[in-house]
């Protein structure tokens, strides 16, 4: 879909204010964008719910149910197996629950930032965000983090899964947002508060998903690494 209309350069406010696209508050609006992109990106990373493993075990206890013959035997092994199912698919439903709490988090947050968005491309317009996105976060970071490994220094933002990277894009493009939005209140754009601490918040969100999952790369230190090349 397209107009034309910005091919010169220029493009209007929500307010009808027509401006450069090198305005500021336009190159914010580009930085909002790109970060709700990014926690899209983020959001379609999260492993899906995998195939239970509970057809696969079924089939093994009928089998071998078949291959005892015997009453007594059978309840035995009906009794191993029970115990073995319960443990491990109480580990994977949990995982599997909280995977999916996380991409619920992702989707409210990406609608919030469509409305951090909205307040800025209408400057002159009274804006209120309140406590409740920054609440939610803060739920989110204490759901989280009791099931990631205690942080004993800095890690390498790419986890041991593949998975984490996007999160952590996600999260410094979380931080040039939130750097461009107390540039804005300082020059006077009316921005609530609260979006600062919301985006503070949503940072440590981002590094709190990303270990949770795909876990940390500790850093190491340059002269404990061996390069290819010698000196």
């Amino acid at each position: 879909m397209y107009t034309g209309k910005g091919d010169g350069g220029m493009t209007v406010l929500a307010n009808g204010k027509q401006v450069s696209k090198s305005h500021d508050l336009i190159m914010l609006i580009g930085q909002i964008d790109h970060l709700n992109s990014c926690i899209a990106a983020a959001y379609e990373s999260i492993p899906q719910p995998s195939k239970s493993n509970e057809t696969t075990i079924a089939i093994a206890f009928i089998g071998t149910l078949v291959a005892t013959g015997g009453v007594f035997l059978s309840a035995i092994v009906a009794t191993i197996v029970g115990v073995f199912l319960y443990f491990v698919l109480q580990g994977n439903m949990k995982r599997e629950v909280k995977l999916e709490a996380l991409r619920v988090e992702l989707r409210y947050v990406m609608n919030v930032m469509f409305a951090l968005g909205s307040m800025v491309a209408s400057p002159e317009e009274y804006h209120e965000l309140k406590e409740t996105p920054k609440t939610k976060l803060v739920q989110a970071i204490n759901y989280f983090n009791p099931d990631c490994p205690r942080l004993k220094d800095f890690i390498l933002p790419i986890g041991n899964t593949g998975k984490s990277s996007a999160f952590h894009v996600a999260r410094t493009q979380c931080r040039i947002v939130e750097e461009h939005i107390v540039a804005a209140r300082e020059n006077h754009v009316h921005i609530p508060a609260e979006t600062v601490a919301f985006l503070n918040r949503l940072s440590s969100l981002l590094f709190v998903a990303a270990r949770y999952v795909g876990g940390d790369v500790p850093r190491r230190r340059p002269e404990e690494l061996e390069t290819i090349v010698n000196a």
